[in-house]
């Protein structure tokens, strides 16, 4: 009797028991073993196409998490070609945003805009609050690459409204500390800060692995703009002790470029401005064109700052090249902007 009510109690089939460690990892915010796991469950789930496309998905968002963005597009492109011939129009979907955010990435952003546009009209349709929280935060994440902030701001706050409703922790922790992002290309890195608290909570018993070390590397980031030092020092401290780190490289280009935002505020202008420009070769083999020309514009304030004119000239110049011809209309004016402003930095968007 013993040996049939354990068995009553257990997982129907060993997938299920994986399927629940997985979840589990998802849970805390370890993407490793996130992607790891859902990818070999998509493996022995071929006669179960509903939950192979499930696994496939989640998967492909845990290696997005970790910057494999090559592995996260193979896994979405399978979901979506098995979705469509399945009656599930969520899973649709959910594939559309994963696609979306890869073809982001790749800077395709006129087809991002698209399959999230096409995403966020199925989630509307199909009455899912949660999915439509998702779908208004990846366009949040797409325009706070630089088309349009202000609409960011404005996506990222009702986004997250739908998300915690729908208890989606680890979404929402992402969507606070991008919405926060956004502010501080804003240049109101003052309002970030009670976001970034509230993430940081939530943080503190669940999703400890690399939603945590993003927020504290942020809340880095707009310490150092509000000039705290003292606190940036503690947050970078307890983010470079963190073993997530290691998980995220686009991650850890912005720590360094934190600590070279800080050391040349500090005095050693001339180090801190060359191991912010160093950055930007690597940031180019990881992220968009965004974020070069975010690094390339913190360099120039500091080159103006120091006395460097010419070479502010300079920076501003190639973040204006990596920048025209693309929708980011909004980070170009910036750009363009700060080129015609005075030699002392003096332009309205001054301020690091």
């Amino acid at each position: 009797m013993e040996r049939s009510a354990a068995k009553a109690n257990a997982p129907d089939t060993p997938s299920d028991a994986a399927w629940a460690g997985a979840e589990r990892a998802e849970a805390d915010g370890d993407w490793p073993t996130t992607a790891v796991r859902f990818e070999n469950l998509a493996a022995v789930l071929e006669e179960d196409p509903l939950r192979q496309c499930q696994a496939w998905l989640r998967a492909s968002r845990a290696y997005r998490f970790l910057g494999e963005i090559v592995q996260s597009a193979d896994l979405a492109r399978r979901a979506l070609e098995r979705a469509r011939g399945l009656p599930d129009r969520r899973l649709v979907t959910e594939a559309l945003l994963a696609l979306g955010y890869l073809h982001w990435r790749r800077g395709d952003i006129a087809v991002a805009e698209d399959l999230f546009v096409e995403a966020m009209q199925g989630a509307t349709a199909l009455g899912d609050e949660a999915l439509q929280g998702q779908a208004q935060c990846a366009m949040a994440d797409l325009l706070s690459g630089g088309i349009d902030y202000e609409r960011a701001v404005d996506l990222y706050a009702q986004g997250a409204r739908r998300l915690a409703a729908a208890e989606l922790w680890g979404e929402w922790v992402r969507a606070r500390n991008n919405h926060a992002q956004t502010l501080v290309a804003l240049e109101r890195p003052a309002e970030a800060i009670p976001l970034l608290q509230e993430a940081l909570e939530r943080t503190k018993h669940q999703l400890e692995g690399l939603p945590r070390t993003w927020v504290l590397v942020t809340m880095a980031d707009v310490y150092a703009r509000l000039g705290d030092v003292p606190r940036v020092h503690a947050l970078l401290e307890e983010a470079r002790a963190r073993p997530s780190l290691n998980d995220a490289p686009m991650l850890q280009v912005l720590l360094q470029g934190t600590e070279a935002m800080v050391r040349a505020q500090q005095g050693d202008s001339a180090d801190g401005i060359a191991q912010l420009l160093a950055l930007v070769p690597p940031m180019g083999e990881i992220g968009a064109a965004s974020d070069q020309a975010l690094l390339l514009l913190d360099a120039a304030m500091l080159q103006r700052r120091s006395g460097d004119h010419a070479g502010a000239s300079r920076s501003l110049a190639q973040a204006r090249s990596l920048l025209q011809g693309t929708p980011l209309r909004q980070l170009l004016r910036r750009v363009e902007s700060l080129e015609g402003g005075a030699p002392d930095g003096s332009s309205p968007d001054s301020e690091i």
